[in-house]
């Protein structure tokens, strides 16, 4: 019996119209989701029409991506009034500042970032529109939800791309095998759920039951926070657009910023908790599209020190294995652990999926 886990990144999802890092908040983002939220002739219910006008295609959430494309330095031509400034180098340090300033604000303490950001977001809004940066930031939490998820609405997962991950799905769901399968999934998507593997997602209340199993360690955009406990959303519909309906304090995922590691702390804790268990029971672990973002450095920590004893780790970041993320992943498994063997697999995920071997255990 060989137990094999999966930590699975951004770029697992990516094959199927998932967002990395880089995609997220991008200008070309505004018209997919005006073509679905935007219009009532796009499939979707009045009441999801008439809620995405705040949440996702109103002023407030066209402002909120421009001040984010101001300040990751862009030219933004008619869509800001001077081009950008170098204020954060992606959505994860966005996001950060946001939840800091708004962290701070929410304690009673004064802030100059906070309203620094409001000034440089009353660019892109209407002179008498006032806003609070705690509005912005609940804003933002919401459109990383629904830019992780919007791609699946229209998913056929019969289709030719889906294939190689149908493929991996039979290898993970076949007992003779003799495989025992842990996923753990720093995706807020549900692309897992998609192919069929929905029972093996847990919850904080039932984490350390056995079986096959994913943990989604930063939550999910079809679960929904009730005080203390999560529940996940059954009906399809209702999942697949919670994300634009849902209150702010009901979205349960754990983007950066301070408010992460309490959201850990106070919801997730038991899903980490028996995730690190098993990993420290791996015979062989395999990271598919996911590098240890640079503002994660909790994941980095916890993770590190749970496969510090596992031999084998295979590394799917893509083709070049000259890449940074390639290189500096390599190199974090093996600065504690210099014996263990760190293979790179220069292929997409969707290229792994497809040839991952069915009758034994993929290591050298």
């Amino acid at each position: 019996m060989a137990n094999i886990a999966w930590i699975l990144g951004s770029g697992f999802s990516r094959p199927l119209g998932g967002p990395t890092l880089k995609d997220l908040f991008a200008p070309q983002a505004e018209d997919a989701l005006a073509a679905l939220y935007g219009r009532t002739d796009s499939g979707i219910t009045r009441a999801v029409f008439e809620r995405a006008q705040s949440t996702v295609v109103g002023e407030l959430p066209r402002a909120v991506r421009r001040l984010y494309n101001m300040g990751t330095n862009w030219a933004l031509g008619p869509m800001a009034p001077r081009s950008g400034e170098h204020l954060w180098e992606d959505p994860e340090q966005f996001l950060d500042a946001l939840e800091s300033a708004a962290f701070r604000v929410a304690k009673g303490e004064a802030s100059a970032a906070a309203r620094s950001l409001l000034q440089k977001l009353q660019l892109f809004m209407d002179a008498n529109t006032f806003v609070k940066i705690g509005d912005v930031c609940n804003i933002a939490r919401r459109m990383l939800a629904v830019e992780c998820s919007f791609f699946l609405h229209e998913a056929d997962t019969t289709s030719e791309r889906w294939d190689p991950f149908r493929r991996w799905k039979e290898v993970m769901t076949d007992n003779s095998l003799g495989h025992h399968h842990t996923v753990i999934t720093f995706n807020y998507d549900r692309v897992l759920e998609r192919l069929g593997l929905g029972t093996w997602a847990r919850l904080p209340k039932n984490a350390a039951e056995g079986g096959p199993a994913i943990f989604k360690l930063h939550g999910s955009v079809d679960w929904r926070r009730k005080g203390a406990e999560l529940e996940v959303l059954e009906d399809e519909e209702d999942a697949a657009h919670f994300v634009v309906t849902c209150r702010d304090d009901a979205l349960a995922i754990a983007p950066p910023g301070p408010g992460k590691q309490g959201m850990v702390d106070d919801l997730l804790e038991p899903l980490w908790r028996e995730a690190l268990a098993r990993l420290r029971t791996a015979d062989v672990v395999f990271f598919v599209g996911y590098r240890f973002p640079q503002t994660d450095a909790m994941a980095r920590r916890r993770i590190l020190g749970a496969i510090s004893n596992v031999r084998v780790h295979n590394i799917v970041l893509g083709p070049d294995e000259r890449d940074p993320d390639v290189v500096r992943l390599r190199a974090l498994l093996k600065f504690g652990s210099p014996n263990i063997d760190a293979i790179v697999r220069p292929m997409w995920s969707q290229d792994y999926l497809s040839v991952f071997p069915t009758g034994h255990l993929a290591v050298p």
